[in-house]
């Protein structure tokens, strides 16, 4: 056994670089950890910080456009975290939470404020805030700082019981500084950066990110966004004050989740100058029942998608079986007829726009699907239409 670790120590120093292959044993790269099959054990960490939805490790997203809520829902999260309540009907590990506050700071500490005078038990909740403008990516001095932070944390937090458990980064745009998101290399050492405050820190890691022009795009920046990630949950506002927000990657858990939430205003000064939000979750469960339809935009699409089952309908097969008029419509069919029937002070922007948060909506209430078939997406109505326009 002497003499192979011998004869491997020789064969390193041959791979090595010429300058290490006459460098002191001390100073060789060091060994790697080996596991042997019959020692692979399942983790003994629970793989979810919320159950099903965010890992225990590594990095997620939650993206949206500007206003959708996505910070209130991330801060909620963190209330969530902090006091180890459920998040949508699902447990979280209870942990202090650290939030980067990197872009709208002055509105962040006001939601917190806010957090903490309309619930009682966020007064002394295990929550910090860095409300410093820092760059992650590009200053190692900031880099530096932060990391010393963590550990002035996580010093604080001994002997609570409690330890740090997540990361919120708002934004993940501003962290980079001014390297170019749709840069490969930037964007692939902005990504190793984080997961090194991850391991360093022992925490999850939620970043807030933005979507591309398009908004079908999904995130904003490389692609290796998306692939590097553990989990991403995409935002969407969908009119009448309901938003939702919908798995689009779980790498290890379900990825079909789509929750409802609403902010609720509140005034945090008796005159009304002052205001903030909170999240109420799951208001949209009623707000989009099934019966009839009252948005007019909704009345729209329906009747429309209803008439066009003659010129352009299609009728229902097996992976559309439950298109209970028998048919199924090409979504840019649908969205070709609309724009010619467009409101006279709607702009074609604008209209294809709200019809197609109006779309979303209905689809999250389960009076639409939608799926992709044969490199088209298709539409159907998942209720009667007599039932929907309320002609019964």
């Amino acid at each position: 056994m002497h003499s192979g670790v011998q004869g491997g120590t020789a064969l390193v120093r041959a791979g090595l670089p010429t300058t290490l292959r006459v460098a002191p044993e001390d100073q060789l790269p060091r060994l790697l950890p080996i596991h042997w099959m019959q020692n692979i054990m399942l983790p003994t960490e629970p793989l979810y910080l919320v159950d099903g939805m965010i890992p225990r490790a590594g990095l997620s997203f939650i993206y949206g456009p500007p206003g959708s809520g996505k910070s209130f829902l991330a801060l909620h999260l963190a209330a969530c975290v902090a006091l180890g309540r459920k998040w949508f009907g699902r447990s979280c590990e209870r942990g202090a939470v650290l939030v980067l506050a990197l872009e709208g700071a002055a509105g962040v500490r006001t939601r917190l404020v806010a957090a903490k005078m309309f619930d009682n038990e966020l007064g002394n909740a295990p929550i910090a805030l860095i409300d410093e403008l820092i760059q992650i990516r590009g200053s190692d001095v900031d880099l530096a700082a932060l990391l010393r932070a963590i550990e002035t944390m996580r010093a604080d937090l001994h002997g609570t019981g409690l330890e740090l458990r997540l990361i919120v980064i708002d934004t993940y745009a501003r962290a980079m500084g001014a390297a170019d998101e749709n840069s490969s290399s930037d964007m692939g050492e902005m990504l190793n950066i984080v997961e090194t405050i991850g391991r360093v820190s022992g925490a999850a890691i939620v970043a807030l990110a933005h979507p591309g022009k398009n908004l079908s795009s999904g995130l904003r920046g490389h692609s290796s966004m998306l692939a590097a990630c553990d989990a991403a949950w995409e935002v969407k506002p969908l009119g009448e004050g309901q938003r939702s927000f919908q798995c689009v990657k779980n790498k290890d858990g379900p990825s079909d989740l789509s929750f409802w939430f609403a902010l609720e205003q509140l005034s945090l000064d008796e005159f009304g100058k002052r205001t903030s939000c909170r999240v109420v979750e799951g208001a949209s469960r009623s707000a989009h029942s099934s019966h009839e339809l009252t948005n007019a935009t909704d009345r729209q699409i329906v009747r429309e998608l209803f008439d066009m089952r003659q010129t352009h309908g299609r009728p229902a097969g097996e992976w559309s079986a439950e298109a209970v008029m028998g048919f199924v419509v090409k979504r840019k069919d649908l969205m070709a007829e609309l724009r010619t029937k467009r409101p006279e002070r709607a702009t074609p922007a604008s209209w294809s726009k709200q019809v197609g948060r109006r779309l979303d909506a209905m689809k999250y209430a389960g009076r639409i699907n939608e799926v992709e078939h044969e490199g088209e997406r298709w539409l159907w109505l998942t209720r009667d239409v007599t039932t929907l326009l309320g002609l019964e």
